[in-house]
């Protein structure tokens, strides 16, 4: 069986191919196993950067 040990998960927003913000998770070592997914819950990523944003764009939100 094949898997993977996560120590640290890198993390990037971005909008547009615009990255604003970036953030290294130090969690708790886990394992994720063959074909499987993983959800990681309350990861907050607080932006720096600002992205233009168009009005058809503001729209969507």
């Amino acid at each position: 069986m094949v898997g993977i040990y996560y120590c640290r998960v890198p993390v990037v927003a971005d909008y547009r191919k615009k990255t604003f913000a970036r953030v290294t998770l130090n969690s708790t070592l886990f394992f994720q196993g063959h074909k499987n997914t993983t959800i990681l819950h309350s990861v907050l990523v607080e932006g720096q950067g600002s992205v233009v944003v168009g009005e058809s764009d503001i729209s969507m939100f």
